[in-house]
């Protein structure tokens, strides 16, 4: 049996997880979004702007801009990833740095 996933509450999930790598991330609000498919509009810290689908087969970026697909989503163009880890780095430079900031912030004891 295949484990039901809705994809709206995960790209929301996964928008939260790397909010702080982003300047901005939210769900599309033009593009279609359902249980079984979803747009996700990621600005970058370096400014870039992309449309990306999260679907059973992962993270793919499709459009160059926000609300938009500019590539055909079954075109071997752009890549397919499996986490949203692997997509960050491949489209922010910066995420790895950030991601490496973040960790360290919460393994060190806040004093209170």
């Amino acid at each position: 049996d295949a484990v039901n996933i809705n994809f709206i509450t995960e790209g929301q999930l996964t928008l939260n997880e790397v909010s702080f790598a982003l300047k901005k991330g939210e769900l599309s609000s033009s593009l279609p979004c359902n249980p079984d498919m979803v747009y996700m509009n990621i600005t970058t810290q370096e400014g870039r702007r992309l449309c990306v689908c999260l679907d059973k087969h992962g993270f793919q970026v499709v459009g160059d801009d926000h609300n938009t697909i500019t590539s055909d989503k079954d075109s071997d163009r752009n890549p397919i990833f499996e986490t949203v880890y692997s997509l960050m780095e491949y489209i922010s430079p910066s995420y790895h740095k950030l991601f490496s900031e973040q960790l360290i912030k919460k393994l060190t004891p806040q004093d209170k």
